[in-house]
């Protein structure tokens, strides 16, 4: 029964140890962030961009200013490569068939991880687009995220990933998501961005929510060492006390 007690709070000390202690931090996005085209930025965890160049882009849907959210226009597509850090064409959802991005806007920052870290964030893809069904040809717009110059689709106005439904906001549909990914200790440059496809009519929009990190603490392997040490010295003074 002495060598169980022993046992349970030397266990109990290493399994103190091997907790893995969660940091969470909400992003904030005017804390240099650098940004292009439409848009808003704000400290809470919440962004909003759109494609709209501020020329009645959608003139079927309403006013402009229902569709741009900062005032400022979006801009080319081979400017937001360059300021997103991709290769030129980079954001063309395919060049070889002439499906090329027109406009957009985005927002990119270096980030330095000294541990595992997790990188989440709920989204909203907005759009006036048409169809490919209804249009004819592919006005694909889309949502992305950039990792290193590598782009991940969100979400898009025709892509089966993304069923849209209609919006109540004044944009036609809309679909939602989580984003979520572990990142390694290291520095990466992320990007976050919006795009038009085909041509400069009907805006799409990104909205992010809750964007937050997670930095998760694994203890070292020392520190484990002497948690387990101290456990099995303090239960040993403990036993001999008990003797005595």
């Amino acid at each position: 029964m002495k060598n169980l007690a022993l046992a349970v709070g030397t266990f109990s000390l290493f399994s103190l140890a091997l907790a893995n202690p969660v940091r969470a931090f909400g992003i904030d996005f005017t804390d240099g962030w650098t940004s292009f085209g439409d848009v808003q930025l704000s400290a809470d965890g919440t962004t909003k961009m759109s494609t709209n160049a501020i020329m009645e882009d959608d003139f079927d849907f309403g006013n402009d200013s229902d569709f741009n959210f900062s005032g400022n226009a979006a801009g080319d597509s081979f400017e937001l490569e360059s300021v997103l850090g991709l290769s030129g064409g980079a954001l063309n959802p395919d060049s070889a068939n002439f499906i090329e991005a027109t406009e957009g806007s985005g927002l990119t920052k270096e980030l330095t991880f000294a541990q595992d870290t997790l990188l989440s964030f709920d989204w909203t893809f907005l759009s006036n687009d048409s169809t490919l069904t209804d249009a004819g040809f592919n006005f694909d717009d889309y949502a992305f995220l950039s990792v290193n110059g590598e782009t991940t689709t969100l979400a898009s106005t025709n892509s089966s990933i993304s069923q849209l439904i209609s919006s109540d906001t004044p944009y036609n549909r809309q679909v939602s998501g989580t984003y979520e990914r572990l990142f390694a200790a290291g520095t990466y440059q992320i990007g976050l961005g919006v795009l038009d496809v085909g041509d400069f009519n009907d805006s799409s929009a990104f909205l992010l929510d809750n964007a937050e990190i997670e930095q998760h603490t694994v203890p070292e392997p020392s520190s484990l060492l002497g948690l387990l040490v101290l456990g099995t010295v303090g239960g040993l003074t403990a036993h001999r006390r008990k003797q005595n």
